[in-house]
């Protein structure tokens, strides 16, 4: 389109006067690339527009990522509380319950009695032969020092019985100490022995080495509590 060339302005290709300026016509039409080179001037113009949006987009995002985690600091500051009052308020029964158990086990052990018949430990057995007492076994105990008390008027054979292979109890027909000698009344119960009991002259029975199982055991009925 033919366009002023005193300052510019388009005109009709039949005017003969600038509508804008008035001068007279000497007009010539605007080649296609003049046209661009004015286009090019609102480059500038577009990026920075374009700059502008791109910031006003990333402060958008981050302001909704910042708002978004907020909450969550939130939430767990809720939820931490309610774990220590739980932890505080099993700490008083876990306490008393350790404190029955000690009462439990102290009352336990005060109130704890030994059996009427307690085994007692035995070794080396003697096959029967013959002794001052007549024929009989010969073995070896060990009464231990929770009998602290003193024979006194109670005999040692009455108070050491034997059993062989399950069957019922019976005395100890002697019961010296370790080395031979008589047990006196003022001797302590704890400590070694030296029993013997009849063999090889009744039908009760022949040799105490003969028996599968002989269990010893002392009767603490002949005490008096």
């Amino acid at each position: 389109m033919p366009y002023c060339k005193e300052c510019g302005a388009d005109v009709n290709e039949t005017a003969k006067f600038c509508p804008k300026c008035g001068a007279k016509r000497t007009y010539r039409t605007l080649e296609p690339e003049e046209r661009k080179l004015d286009v090019s001037r609102l480059k500038p113009i577009l990026i920075v527009v374009g700059v502008i949006i791109a910031i006003l987009f990333i402060l958008a995002v981050g302001g909704k990522f910042f708002l978004s985690t907020e909450p969550e600091t939130t939430t767990t500051t809720v939820t931490t509380q309610p774990a220590i009052t739980i932890r505080s308020t099993t700490l008083a029964p876990t306490t008393s319950t350790v404190i029955s158990t000690i009462s439990t086990t102290i009352s336990t052990t005060t109130t704890v009695t030994l059996p009427r018949y307690y085994p007692i430990e035995w070794h080396d057995m003697g096959k029967c032969k013959d002794t001052v007492l007549g024929k009989m076994n010969t073995f070896y105990v060990d009464i231990p020092s929770i009998f602290v008390d003193q024979w006194r008027e109670i005999k040692p054979e009455d108070a050491l019985l034997y059993i062989c292979d399950n069957s019922s109890k019976y005395n100890i027909n002697k019961v010296l100490k370790k080395g031979g000698s008589t047990v006196g009344p003022s001797d302590r119960i704890e400590g070694p022995y030296r029993i013997m009991v009849k063999c090889g002259h009744t039908a009760r029975i022949d040799d105490l080495v003969d028996c599968n199982i002989i269990e010893i055991y002392f009767d603490r009925s002949v005490f008096k509590e």
